[in-house]
């Protein structure tokens, strides 16, 4: 802990080592009255400098006597000058945290990841999708590794009861063209647990082994177009679910002061009914 006083007495003697007195601010635990400082423990100044009255910063330390008994002393001795805090100074308020900034910001933040209409490729329409989920807040996530993606879907994730294994497609009309892809991802949820090839983030890839037991099952076909339940297959829903929709979920979550993990969850389970 650092201290503050002023300089009560300074002693500059030939053949003799400098020293002084200061009188400290505040009381100093384990030491009453002035303390003590050699000539040899200031920072940036000498001790011929210094005045009576000056304002000093210092730490303690224990020195020994010569008689084996023991003070405190102050040491790493600089001025201090009355405009420096010992604490930082209160950080002003920057424009970003009024209110009006922040639902600005929100504002732009909402209206930038609404271009999804624009997307003309396929694998950008496929990270973007990654990305919309991954901010939503859904942390058991997976992207298929794109090396090996032919014939399986684009990713899967689990949050609260839902699991979903997602495929994204720019195609308005893509029933007949996937329907032994979407036969596949139903045949791979009847399972207890399903093993898949994820990305890795330095591009490499790993096989990951999750259990969705009990878990609401579907398969979701995500596009730019409207939300529907195409059909049911042993409890396994499976659904075309616009990409507008999962945003609309987004917004709503940036926009509100809580939004818990398990009214994500009810809001995913039930997003064609939105």
């Amino acid at each position: 802990m650092k201290f503050t006083g002023k300089i009560r007495s300074i002693s500059i003697k030939e053949g003799k080592a400098p020293y002084g007195y200061i009188i400290p601010n505040i009381r100093i635990s384990g030491h009453e009255g002035e303390i003590l400082f050699f000539g040899d423990k200031l920072i940036d100044i000498n001790i011929e400098d210094l005045k009576i009255g000056d304002l000093v910063q210092f730490n303690t330390n224990e020195w020994r006597r010569r008689d084996g008994s023991r003070e405190k002393v102050a040491v790493e001795v600089c001025l201090f000058q009355e405009n420096i805090r010992l604490t930082p100074k209160p950080r002003p308020q920057s424009k970003i945290e009024d209110s009006n900034d922040v639902k600005g910001m929100k504002d732009k933040i909402s209206s930038y990841l609404s271009n999804s209409l624009s997307i003309s490729d396929a694998g950008e329409f496929e990270d973007y999708v990654f990305m919309i989920l991954r901010l939503l807040g859904i942390h058991n996530l997976y992207q298929y590794d794109k090396k090996n993606q032919a014939g399986r879907a684009d990713g899967f994730f689990i949050i609260g009861s839902l699991a979903v294994m997602y495929d994204c497609t720019l195609r308005q009309t893509f029933e007949d063209y996937k329907k032994e892809q979407i036969e596949n991802y139903v045949n791979k949820l009847k399972n207890s647990q399903i093993t898949i090839d994820v990305r890795l983030t330095d591009g490499g890839s790993k096989k990951k082994t999750l259990q969705i037991q009990g878990k609401n099952r579907q398969v979701w076909i995500i596009t730019q177009s409207q939300s529907r339940e195409l059909y049911d297959v042993d409890g396994i829903r499976v659904k075309e679910v616009s990409i507008k929709d999962i945003m609309k979920i987004f917004t709503k979550k940036l926009y509100s002061d809580t939004f818990e993990e398990e009214e994500l969850s009810s809001s995913l389970t039930v997003i064609d009914k939105s």
